[in-house]
Parts: C-alpha cells; sequence; structure tokens
C-alpha cells in the first residue's frame, strides 16, 4: 500500500491555493481570476457577487496546513507541540499574510526590472500614491512633497517641474533641482504659489492631491 507523503501533499496544496491569490505583474486580477474566468463557476458565483476565488484558496490552503499538521504529528512530534500552542497564530499568519507578502514581492521585483537597464530620468520613478500636497493659509502656497526613487547603481542630479498650461500653452510652474541618492527614495519639498498653476491643477492641489510632475533634463 502506498504511503501517503503527507508534507508533500500538504505542501502541494498551500501552494496551489495561495498561487490563486497572486496578482500577476501589470494586471489587477489574480491567477485564480484568470484560471477560472469564463467558466460555470465564475458565471454563477460572479452573478451573485460572491468572492469565490478568496474563499476557494482560503480552503485549499487551510486542507494543505491540516495534511502538514497530521505528517508534524506522525513524524515530527517536538514541532507539532509547538505548532498547537500557536496554531491559531500560525494558521492567521499563514493565510492572511502569505499573499501580500508574496504579491509585495512581485511587484516590486516586477518594477526594479522595468527600470533596470534604464539611466538618467528614465531611471526615476515618481511614486505619487505616497506623494501630498497641502496648502498654507499663512504664506498662501501649497507645499507638495512628491517621492522620487533612483534605481540606478550611482547618484544623479535632475530636475523636477510641475506643468501648467496658459492660453493654451504648455509650460512649467517651476524647476527644482534634485539629487537623488542611488538606489533609494527620497521625498523632494516644493513650494507652489496658485498664481503659478492652471486652474485644473489648483483645485487638484488645494484638494491634498499628489501634483503632476515632469523630469526635465539632467542637470550638468
Amino acid at each position: 500500500m502506498t504511503k501517503v507523503n503527507y508534507n508533500v501533499l500538504g505542501a502541494a496544496l498551500f501552494v496551489f491555493g495561495l498561487s490563486l491569490l497572486i496578482q500577476l505583474p501589470g494586471s489587477r486580477g489574480t491567477f485564480g481570476s484568470y484560471l477560472f474566468n469564463g467558466t460555470a463557476i465564475d458565471t454563477i458565483l460572479s452573478e451573485r457577487n460572491i468572492p469565490y476565488i478568496p474563499i476557494l484558496a482560503a480552503a485549499i490552503q487551510a486542507a494543505g496546513i491540516l495534511m502538514f499538521s497530521i505528517w508534524m504529528k506522525e513524524e515530527r512530534q517536538e514541532y507539532y507541540r509547538i505548532y498547537r500552542k500557536f496554531e491559531i497564530l500560525f494558521i492567521g499568519i499563514l493565510l492572511l499574510g502569505a499573499s501580500p507578502l508574496v504579491n509585495h514581492t512581485i511587484a516590486a521585483a516586477a518594477k526594479t526590472y522595468s527600470f533596470s537597464g534604464k539611466s538618467g530620468v528614465y531611471a526615476v520613478e515618481y511614486v505619487k500614491d505616497k506623494s501630498s500636497c497641502q496648502y498654507d493659509e499663512d504664506n498662501y502656497t501649497i507645499l507638495c512633497n512628491v517621492v522620487l526613487k533612483n534605481y540606478q547603481h550611482m547618484p544623479q542630479k535632475l530636475e523636477v517641474g510641475v506643468p501648467r498650461e496658459i492660453e493654451g500653452t504648455p509650460n512649467m510652474a517651476i524647476r527644482t533641482p534634485v539629487h537623488l541618492p542611488a538606489r533609494q527614495e527620497r521625498v523632494v519639498s516644493l513650494a507652489l504659489s496658485t498664481n503659478d498653476l492652471d486652474k485644473e491643477q489648483s483645485e487638484r492641489l488645494l484638494k491634498g492631491k499628489a501634483p503632476d510632475i515632469a523630469f526635465i533634463r539632467l542637470a550638468e
């Protein structure tokens, strides 16, 4: 009779369940959503707004953890006793923390790859979702903190501009010189007057949203 290798089976089930939650680079969908897209299950459950992918993934991962715990109980009792003491904690971390960690790692690796081999302003990312603005009523200026990340292995200097349009002509409200350390993020502060911005940009920044910026050129 063939002996079931619960450790291998458990690991395989957990990895498969985890893979259903993996977000593919450059896509908002997960591997599971693409795997079941167009199937009868997808059609029926999607019409009822049932998030079946996370539920299915959690069930498969839980089955994998169960299989692995059976193996520990039979083969590694010293580890099983430790596992039993913190069982809920272990399960919670594995079910809730594994997929966000893997997705973050994949996204970071994909972004680094997309910037690799580029130089100058093309190796700089504007991290807009980390940037913000606020209005300084005392000085009638808009103070913005924009986050830039240099993917090059050497420091570089460039200029940052805030685009505007005056009477249909594109222009730049400011040109701020910036020095970026190698492979690091840096917060750059910009002080903008509402008189220097077009109406659309000014209204958006007064609401606290991040500005549109442009990298003008590498400073000599």
